[in-house]
């Protein structure tokens, strides 16, 4: 039997047993200064302790399960995937709120679903769109007035998808703990997967001429000679070697193997996956000229030795100064990869190995625009070589007289 206590303002409960006939002691905060809303907390913690007497399985609810699925798990992930299951988890957290773990069905997700799409989007101004609301007359005789006001876009698919995809870790995390039986959310989406699109894939990539436009910028962009360098060579290196952000602006010089077949030990990519990218010899080069920062442990770093949170700002810069539209960071990769393709002749399945990729099938949808563009290039080649080759004569038909 579980006992209230009260230390300071805050409430605990004190859970007294013996085990092998020496006597122990469970506590717990409650974590509230309200008297009858810690009454009700020992009441739920007193059944999750006669749960765990006879064996049974006790499921929390969904804010207790979410807060222990992000002490245990979450902290340990990149900040960037953090952030995401974060921003997913006040999403979901209202509705949810108060329900067992176990208790949730697929009709739960639809009724989710329903409400999440009533919800605002992203802002159209950011488009350039813009909504101006007229204001009728305020009853002081000054007339009307126009004001902006913002205008929402509907709650696109890719951030419901986003949302169930945190839902479906939680109830992984949920099942493996034995609170609830089963994670009811792949079984909804793979019905769901005509109403729930996946996001299209982006084809942004740069060519020859577009990086050179590129490089020239970034030239004009890093107000110290050491800042410069650093930014061209990560520049470079991207399209070279096709790292992700973080497993670039991660990469230390013990990972940076020379000689004769130079390469980089990729030792936390994404999953937590290691893999080994060939240098290629411009990129090798650019690698060894870079300047080493105090205390030479990163190979991106600032002059004092300090890692590097992104180089979004200049690179910003640099995409505007060059003239280039609607370039990322990400697409560096994305330009790694085509280049593998087309300029080196690697396979699909060498472009997976080289990118990291957890399946063929993420590299042929990343890259299937490029059969297009083969197609294209087909069709130009054969409407040339017919052009090239002499018309034949043409001689009118006559009638044959019977």
């Amino acid at each position: 039997m579980a006992t209230l206590k009260k230390r300071g303002n805050v409430y605990h409960g004190r859970h007294i047993y013996h085990e092998n006939g020496v006597r122990r002691e469970k506590h717990k905060t409650f974590r509230t200064m309200d008297q009858r809303d810690a009454y009700r907390r020992l009441a739920e913690w007193e059944k999750e302790l006669q749960a765990d007497t006879f064996g049974e399985a006790y499921s929390l609810r969904f804010e207790e399960a979410a807060l222990r699925w992000q002490n245990e798990q979450v902290s340990g992930l990149r900040p960037n995937t953090a952030i995401r299951y974060e921003t997913s988890l006040r999403k979901l957290r209202p509705f949810f709120e108060g329900r067992r773990m176990n208790s949730i069905t697929p009709q739960d997700l639809s009724r989710f679903e329903a409400r999440r799409r009533k919800d605002p989007g992203r802002t159209l101004a950011k488009s350039g769109e813009r909504r101006i609301m007229a204001v009728k007359d305020n009853g002081c005789g000054k007339g009307r007035q126009s004001r902006e006001r913002k205008a929402w876009a509907p709650v696109s698919d890719v951030s419901i998808r986003r949302d169930f995809a945190c839902l479906s870790a939680l109830m992984t995390f949920a099942v493996q703990r034995g609170w609830a039986a089963l994670n009811p959310v792949p079984a909804y989406l793979k019905e769901r997967k005509h109403g729930l699109k996946r996001g299209q894939a982006r084809d942004r990539y740069l060519s020859h001429a577009e990086e050179a436009r590129l490089m020239a910028a970034a030239a004009q962009c890093q107000k110290s000679d050491f800042d410069r360098r650093v930014f061209m060579g990560a520049l470079t290196f991207a399209i070279g070697t096709g790292l992700r952000k973080h497993e670039q602006l991660m990469l230390e010089w013990r990972d940076v193997q020379r000689g004769s077949r130079p390469r980089i030990a990729v030792r936390d990519g994404k999953g937590g996956k290691a893999r080994t990218v060939p240098l290629l010899p411009n990129v090798a080069n650019d690698v060894a000229n870079l300047p080493i920062g105090r205390g030479g442990k990163l190979v991106f770093c600032h002059e004092d030795g300090r890692a590097i949170g992104s180089f979004d700002t200049a690179f910003d810069e640099a995409v505007k100064r060059a003239g280039l539209e609607d370039l990322t960071w990400h697409d560096l990769r994305r330009t790694c990869g085509c280049r593998l393709l087309q300029d080196h002749g690697l396979s699909m399945v060498q472009v997976r190995d080289w990118l990291g990729h957890s399946s063929i099938a993420v590299t042929e949808k990343h890259y299937a625009f490029l059969s297009v563009d083969d197609l294209f290039e087909a069709i130009e080649k054969s409407a040339d070589r017919i052009a090239a080759q002499p018309s034949a004569q043409v001689l009118p038909l006559r009638k044959v007289r019977q």
